[in-house]
Parts: C-alpha cells; structure tokens; sequence
C-alpha cells in the first residue's frame, strides 16, 4: 500500500506531471514497485513528456549494489527516464 498523488501542471506552455508517493517504512519495497510500475505504465501517465516524481520511498539507495530490491527499484525509475537526486537542504 503506498499513498500518491499526481498533479497537471502547465509550465511554459507545456504540461507536466508533478507526482508524490509515500511507502510507510513497515510496508514492502516490492510492493511499492508493483504499484509504481503500474502507475507508470498507465497511458495516462505516459503521453507525459515531462514528469517529476517526489517522495518519501523509504528506500536506502546508497545500497543499490548490496541489496537487490534496491537494485529492481531503482532500476524501475531509470528505465522510465526518471532519475534520483538527493534535494535536501542539510
């Protein structure tokens, strides 16, 4: 079970996607990948040329070659053009 939410936003003419999702920490990486794959192979969501996905994932990814869900997550984004970036302000 994760929480999203999606937003049309225009931005210079254009339309494009703002998403946030949260996984509680005890629910289960694959769970959230199942749900996020389905999410992001919606036709809906596809015809977007421009998307921008924020969230709490409760993922480690620094642990990307340690831990294979890491890994299928990760791997998940990228093959849909959506990269990490650490935004924090610390």
């Amino acid at each position: 079970m994760i929480d999203c939410l999606f937003i049309d936003i225009l931005l210079d003419g254009k339309h494009v996607l703002i998403g946030a999702i949260y996984r509680p920490p005890n629910n289960k990486i694959e769970d959230l990948s199942n749900e996020l794959e389905k999410i992001l192979t919606c036709n809906v969501i596809q015809k977007y040329k421009r998307m921008f996905l924020a969230g709490d994932f409760n993922i480690d990814l620094l642990k990307i070659d340690s831990y294979q869900l890491t890994r299928q997550f990760f791997d998940l984004l990228t093959s849909h053009y959506l990269l990490p970036t650490n935004m924090s302000t610390h």
